[in-house]
């Protein structure tokens, strides 16, 4: 039924990579279905002007078909519908783009996207790479462009680094990096490599 539904609201002929079925009635209501495409993403999801893929409903009545508010821009790989009954159906378009309540889905949704890949990392830790390497671009925008501390410090959970340490293409988070710190290391030195990959260089006592 997953398969089906996320066909049906991505128009896409490919299964969803990951799928995120939440609720919640506080702090606020919210029925969303989210979904991380299977197929790496296209030069039309790199661009920062596509418009997200998630459909915005208030009690089963759709308000915007891609809400661009619901989800932040650097999330905009995802698919999905989110239904919140606290949303009035008379939402106007400039609410839309500036209200209280609008901001506080984005950060209860974001938020549980966040610990949601999270599990998955520490569930499947392979299955998890395949989604950096396609997806990893996502998360470090994410980084740079978030303008909530908290947000960037969920997000930089999820980021594979090369390390000094391990085989070349093999990656650890920064939790196990910092696990085999050494009890005098202060700093973490790495290098700023083309592509955007960073290799992390362990600093040795001597």
């Amino acid at each position: 039924m997953h398969e089906e539904f996320y066909r049906f609201i991505s128009n896409s002929f490919d299964a969803p990579r990951y799928s995120l079925h939440y609720k919640t009635d506080a702090p606020i209501n919210i029925r969303c279905v989210i979904y991380v495409p299977e197929g790496k993403p296209g030069l039309f999801e790199m661009s920062r002007e596509t418009d997200v893929g998630v459909a915005l409903y208030s009690r089963k009545v759709l308000i915007k078909n891609r809400a661009d508010n619901i989800v932040p821009k650097w999330l905009r790989f995802v698919k999905g519908v989110v239904d919140s009954e606290d949303i009035p159906l008379n939402l106007s378009r400039e609410l839309l783009q500036d209200s209280a309540l609008i901001r506080k889905i984005r950060t209860v949704i974001t938020n549980r996207l966040l610990r949601y890949l999270q599990d998955q990392m520490r569930k499947d830790s392979e299955g998890y790479d395949k989604f950096f390497n396609d997806y990893g671009l996502f998360l470090k925008e994410g980084i740079v462009s978030s303008q909530e501390q908290a947000e960037k410090e969920e997000i930089a959970k999820l980021l594979r680094f090369e390390s000094s340490l391990k085989p070349a293409g093999e990656r650890v988070s920064l939790a196990e990096y910092c696990s085999r710190m050494k009890d005098d290391q202060k700093d973490i030195y790495y290098l700023a490599a083309p592509r955007l990959v960073l290799h992390c260089l362990e600093r040795f006592s001597r």
